[in-house]
Parts: structure tokens; sequence; C-alpha cells
């Protein structure tokens, strides 16, 4: 917010510095596998509170983290493809996560590869399929509390749990037009 004034400069400003101060936050992630889930088009029935442990079912990661993003679509501005696989209406998250042991110059060419989506191929850079996550930072006396950013919003510290709402939520949009003025798919 500091450097909202910029415009969308700031992004770039904002992770060139965050990549110059590379921080790694210890954290546990955990996450409902998509391939673990049979009806996407209905909630998570057995979403476990915040307070409870996760399910057997679901994969945990403990890690340090550079980067975790969790995303239902593709861009999350004009110039950030950072999910370029991702589908509104799939019932997925795709939660890319750079853990630890990667590089400052590495994670700069993460961070420009986000322009286009390139960054998935490169090291250090897993993208998994998942239907809900949680994110807890670690506990452990001296570790360094991470920044949790829900939409652009900074919320409280501390475990941050996610899942989708399938068909909560509507869009309104225009027929895409083909050249020969046919209306074919949504835009």
């Amino acid at each position: 917010e500091v450097i909202r004034w910029m415009g969308e400069l700031r992004n770039d400003v904002w992770g060139a510095l965050m990549m110059l101060c590379l921080r790694k936050y210890p954290a546990k992630v955990s996450y409902l596998p998509a391939d673990q889930v049979s009806d996407r088009t209905k909630p998570i029935s057995n979403m476990p509170a915040l307070t409870e442990d996760v399910p057997n079912n679901w994969v945990s990661v403990q890690d340090d983290i550079v980067l975790l993003w969790s995303s239902h679509t593709t861009h999350a501005a004009m110039h950030t493809k950072q999910s370029p696989n991702s589908k509104v209406d799939d019932g997925v998250f795709k939660l890319l996560l750079v853990r630890g042991k990667v590089s400052r110059l590495r994670m700069a060419l993460i961070l420009l590869g986000l322009e286009n989506g390139s960054h998935l191929g490169q090291p250090y850079v897993e993208e998994v399929d998942c239907c809900a996550f949680r994110v807890e930072p670690s506990t452990e006396r001296g570790a360094r509390i991470g920044m949790n950013v829900v939409d652009g919003e900074l919320v409280e510290e501390g475990p941050v749990q996610g899942h989708l709402l399938p068909g909560r939520f509507q869009f309104f949009c225009r027929p895409q037009q083909q050249s020969e003025g046919t209306t074919s798919g949504l835009t």
C-alpha cells in the first residue's frame, strides 16, 4: 500500500525488492490433492477447522517457503500470468510453491517468468492441483513471521486455510466474436 501511487509498476518494484531481500519462512503447507476429490462440483464435506489436524488424505510439506500462491484464475493482473493452466470452473486451486533452496538469481528469473507463465518450467517451482489448502507458519522460537496476504489485503499472522465453494459465483460476459460474425465461446 505504501507504493500504491506507482500504479502497476509497484508490482515490479516490490518484486525486485523482495527478491533482493529474499526471505525464507519456515512453514507447514498442507493440501487436499484434486485427485482425492471425486465430485468437484460440490463443497468439501469434511473440511477441518483450523484447530483440527488435516485428514490423512491430505499431503503435508514442512520446509522453508519463499513463495506460496494459491490461484483459481490464470492472471492476477494484466501482466501476471501466475497460473496459466487454471480454469475457473474446474473446482481446483493451483498452488504455486517455491521452497527455500532457491537463489536470488533463480528467484529473479521465476518472477520475470510470471509475465508469460514460463516460471512453471523452472527449477524450484512446484505447481500442485488441490481443492483445499492450509498454511501454518512455524511457531518455533526465533522463526521468522511471514506475511499473509489474501487478495492483496494483509491478514492476521497465523494459519490460513482455503477451499473452493463451487457454483457460488456467476460470471457474466460478452460472447467472443469470430471473424465471420458468429459467436463461439465466452471471453
